[in-house]
């Protein structure tokens, strides 16, 4: 096992949540969650991100169980029959709304501050600051940006983190945070307000949050780390990055759902250009991150990493591995469609909607075996087998997490 695991969940909303959740659930059921330095997430991944860093057991220290007991509330909402978590139907969300739906779906108080986090690990919210056009990172111990430097703040809440790493202009509002409870000294050159929008923006994978754990910016080093360094050839890493991808799509495909806004043909002025030019942010979203990824896989290697694609080839769904194998057979004892469960979970819409029992066993399932292929590719784990590929793994996956 590697002495310090990264993760970091993308952008994606609800469907980043479940993937990233059935990530985060193989990663504890094969014991790599002892070694988990670092969670980062952007948007949709800051709910299971936010989730296990209020939970009075670290992440670090949980047992399956135990991580079970601490997300059933966020994918029992999510589970339930297709509804707007809002309760009204609204093209912006301002502050009143978004805590609401921070409410139905985590049941952690919209109060709860960021610094408070009782995870001995390092958790991390990805937003861009729109002063600068660079990331702003909100952890539970302190912030950090280029410019501003560190920074630790006793007003933000855990909600405001999620919610600034989330926010997509026009429909959810930038979040303004006040400088003047942050511990910056005398700093004219700062404003007395920043806005902060999505951390897609800058990077919808997170990994550069991740990194911040890894390793941390001068001053905010922790002194019990030591310094890792490159792993010979054929060795485990000491310091190994896993990086949860659910944010589709990274390309348009006819055999591939486009999970955004439909460009809108309405008499109603500006609609119809405002809705394309949404459509042309995911596009733009999508090539970033497709580039970004490529970039990721080469810089990985074969051992130091790797990225957990929800569409497992870029841009296209295929199969999983070569089914000649022995070591996947657990994949085809399933019964699993597996090319049709990404389809399904790449169709998932990016608003506040939960996705219904079935849906979502298919997103958890998909993050959790994902995540063993691709660390078994790596070699980073030897011939281990997952509880929950037997035949019939999908009902195995709804009565795990007691979905109806």
């Amino acid at each position: 096992m590697p002495e310090q695991i990264g993760v970091s969940l993308s952008g994606g909303g609800f469907r980043s949540t479940l993937f990233g959740i059935g990530a985060l659930h193989f990663l504890a059921e094969a014991g790599l969650n002892e070694a988990v330095k670092v969670v980062s997430s952007v948007s949709g991944g800051g709910y299971a991100n936010a989730t296990l860093a209020a939970y009075r057991i670290a992440y670090s220290a949980m047992t399956t169980d135990e991580f079970r007991d601490a997300l059933l509330p966020v994918v029992s909402v999510l589970a339930a029959e297709p509804v707007n978590l809002l309760g009204v139907p609204s093209p912006v969300v301002p502050a009143r709304l978004r805590k609401r739906l921070w409410s139905a779906v985590t049941g952690i108080a919209t109060d709860t501050p960021l610094m408070f986090a009782p995870d001995d690990r390092l958790h991390v919210f990805c937003a861009t600051n729109v002063h600068d056009g660079e990331y702003l990172y909100l952890t539970n111990r302190y912030l950090w940006n280029e410019w501003l430097g560190a920074a630790t703040t006793t007003s933000m809440t855990l909600e405001e983190a999620t919610a600034a790493s989330a926010a997509l202009p026009p429909v959810f509002p930038p979040v303004p945070i006040d400088t003047a409870t942050f511990d910056l000294g005398r700093r004219p050159d700062v404003p007395r307000r920043l806005y902060l929008v999505d951390g897609g923006i800058t990077d919808h994978l997170g990994d550069e949050g991740m990194d911040l754990g890894l390793v941390p910016p001068p001053g905010m080093e922790d002194p019990e780390d030591e310094e890792g360094g490159a792993a010979d050839a054929g060795a485990i890493p000491s310091r190994f990055k896993l990086v949860i991808d659910a944010s589709v799509p990274h390309g348009r495909r006819r055999d591939l759902p486009l999970a955004t806004v439909p460009i809108l043909r309405t008499p109603i002025p500006l609609a119809g250009p405002a809705s394309a030019m949404i459509r042309a942010g995911r596009i733009l979203f999508g090539n970033q991150t497709k580039r970004h990824i490529e970039e990721l896989r080469e810089e990985f290697g074969a051992a130091s990493g790797a990225v957990v694609s929800l569409t497992t080839t870029v841009g296209a769904p295929s199969s999983m591995a070569d089914r000649s194998l022995p070591r996947w057979a657990p994949l085809w004892r399933s019964g699993v469609d597996w090319d049709q469960a990404i389809r399904v979970v790449s169709g998932i819409r990016t608003g506040p909607y939960s996705v219904g029992p079935e849906v979502a066993s298919s997103a958890l399932l998909l993050g959790y075996t994902k995540t063993w292929v691709a660390l078994t590719e790596v070699g980073l784990i030897g011939d281990f087998e997952p509880e929950l590929l037997g035949p019939g793994a999908q009902t195995e996956t709804r009565d795990w997490w007691t979905l109806p």
